[in-house]
């Protein structure tokens, strides 16, 4: 069930050059936008030629004095037609998707996958975030017995969240104090 996040949350993704959590709070949600996309026809047993989505690459960062004030997101949910796998691929080494999500390792890239059990078309449940630059694509593979026109339909919320600078609120998020959401699945050394 598609589940945006909503304004006033906060939520947290690991930095991995500095090895700690980023904070945001969210300021303003545009939702839902709402993207469908079909593949050109698919032999049966062969896969798509990959997708990339750039048309859901968020606005640039807001900075002032070489900091971060407000940082765009995309917060998108994929819903994938029937008969087929849709790898995800990530242009990034940060996986941001849900904490249970597995990632499998394809061609040296980082992939998920999906299929219309876990997240069909009409109900998209897989949940992805993209930050500037790093969104995704998608290589479907037909399953079906015959040649079908994959399509994916990707539920979208555009977020301006506002970076957490304050030391004493910065304290609190880390101490749990103030609930936080991680979106990332990185593990944690």
């Amino acid at each position: 069930m598609v589940e945006f996040i909503t304004r006033g949350y906060y939520f947290r993704i690991w930095d991995e050059e500095a090895k700690k959590w980023d904070y945001y709070y969210v300021s303003e949600i545009e939702k839902p936008l709402i993207y469908t996309y079909t593949f050109p026809s698919t032999a049966a047993k062969t896969k798509a030629t990959v997708h990339n989505f750039e048309d859901l690459n968020p606005h640039k960062d807001v900075v002032d004095n070489n900091k971060v004030i407000y940082r765009y997101f995309h917060q998108c949910f994929i819903g994938v037609a029937p008969e087929g796998y849709y790898y995800i691929w990530h242009p990034y080494t940060e996986k941001m998707l849900k904490w249970h999500e597995k990632i499998e390792d394809i061609d040296e890239d980082e992939t998920a996958y999906i299929d219309y059990e876990r997240s069909p078309f009409d109900n998209p449940e897989f949940e992805l975030w993209v930050t500037r630059d790093r969104y995704f694509g998608i290589e479907p593979k037909n399953m079906a017995t015959e040649a079908k026109k994959p399509k994916v339909r990707i539920l979208a919320a555009e977020i301006k969240a506002e970076k957490i600078y304050d030391e004493a609120l910065l304290a609190k998020l880390e101490k749990k104090e103030i609930p936080s959401i991680p979106i990332t699945t990185r593990k944690v050394d």
